[in-house]
């Protein structure tokens, strides 16, 4: 894989600019880094456990999506609208509550910029 200076690099609908010269180091750190955020965005056709927190590009900034029925999510994200906190909308077996980030109940700490969630998710905030 070649990473190059200003590259753009897409992830989950998340946007990442490389914003210094990537070495073979860089690249693995990226790597790992993108790995760990593939587990905070929705996938299709993945199976979620209560509790589960993902966040989606389709959301609007400060909310996320919270798994209040476990099931298995659609082959193709459902149209997300209504985005009020405590609304739901089904996602195949699949019910995800709308969560503000200011007001998740299930945030667990703050340790610094980090947010820590009940099911282990830890999510950076500027």
């Amino acid at each position: 894989m070649s990473i190059n200076l200003n590259d753009i690099l897409t992830y989950g609908g998340a946007k990442f600019q490389v914003v210094k010269a990537a070495t073979s180091k860089d690249i693995n750190t990226l790597n790992n880094k993108i790995n760990e955020l593939s587990t905070i965005f929705r996938k299709n056709s993945t199976a979620y456990a209560v509790g589960s927190i993902v966040f989606s590009a389709s959301l609007p900034s400060g909310f996320v999506l919270e798994c209040t029925t476990a099931g298995t999510t659609a082959s193709t994200e459902p149209t997300i609208n209504n985005v009020t906190e405590g609304n739901t909308i089904s996602d195949g077996t699949v019910t995800w509550t709308y969560r503000c980030l200011l007001m998740a109940k299930t945030a667990l700490a703050i340790n610094g910029n980090v947010l820590v969630f009940s099911n282990g998710t830890r999510i950076w905030v500027e």
